[in-house]
């Protein structure tokens, strides 16, 4: 009896896992990010020159001293339906973080629709569309409250109606309140970074962001649900990270990036509520 239990829930723990779709699992193994071949690898496009995006020990650096620089890459594009969720995970390392506030700027990162459309595809360094009306979400780490030497988290949404480059700024509303505060994260330190975008109904999706480990005490997590939408496909991974003179972090490190298909738990509980009655006729005989 307890190896038939023992079954039943391996079953359903292979089912849930089984069914995850693995869309990008990037690790700069090949030392390059010019390598388009998913999942194992993709292009990544910096937004300005060939020098403010390298990889270097497995680690894809934004160089962004006193200014606003990202990336962006295309994977295979997916169409969430009910109960899917689509889950990006990476590590950010901090490097040369500065102390302060007051600087309106963050490290964003995103999943987004480029509709398939030429206008909205970058593919070169620093050729950004500039009529860019991709939509999508987004997370801002954001570092402001000057004199303070806070952070703190927001989501946001972009949906495309004031075009402009990708990671704009102005393209990207904020969706909710802000998240909990904490200290600025620590040069040289590496945390685990997390965005996730959950279909929840016809119109409804539930937006997550997540930073844990490092030297963080307590993970800081934020989610928001969003109703009234239609922005379940995407095909687009970006970012951006910026800095002033005096704040912020000059220089981010995103490592062992993987985005992954999640399906709805509901397989697996089925799955493991059908051998539950296996087993229920098995003990009734």
């Amino acid at each position: 009896m307890k190896k038939l239990l023992l079954t039943i829930a391996a079953c359903a723990a292979l089912t849930s896992a089984g069914n995850a779709t693995v869309l990008v699992n990037e690790t700069f193994a090949d030392g390059n990010r010019t390598n388009q071949n998913p999942p194992n690898s993709l292009a990544w496009y910096s937004s300005a020159g060939t020098a403010n995006l390298t990889v270097s020990g497995g680690v894809m650096w934004d160089n962004t001293p006193n200014t606003t620089r990202g990336g962006v890459a295309y994977f295979n594009a997916v169409t969430l339906t009910i109960g899917q969720t689509l889950d990006l995970s990476f590590d950010l390392t901090a490097g040369q973080s500065l102390t302060g506030g007051g600087y309106a700027g963050g490290f964003i990162i995103g999943l987004f629709d480029s509709k398939g459309l030429t206008d909205n595809i970058q593919t070169a360094d620093g050729s950004q569309p500039a009529a860019n009306i991709s939509t999508g979400f987004s997370s801002n780490l954001y570092q402001s409250s000057a004199g303070s030497g806070t952070q703190y988290l927001q989501l946001q949404e972009r949906t495309g109606a004031t075009g402009g480059t990708l990671m704009a700024a102005a393209g990207l509303a904020k969706l909710n309140a802000s998240g909990p505060n904490t200290n600025f994260l620590t040069t040289g330190e590496t945390y685990s970074y997390g965005f996730s975008i959950e279909r929840t109904g016809e119109t409804e999706a539930v937006i997550t962001m997540t930073i844990s480990g490092g030297d963080l005490t307590d993970a800081m997590t934020l989610s928001f649900t969003k109703t009234g939408t239609d922005y379940f496909t995407f095909d687009t991974i970006g970012f951006s990270n910026s800095s002033s003179a005096t704040t912020g972090m000059q220089q981010v490190g995103l490592s062992n990036i993987q985005l992954t298909l999640i399906p709805e738990p509901s397989a697996a509980a089925l799955l493991a509520g059908a051998l539950g009655l296996l087993l229920v006729a098995r003990r009734r005989r």
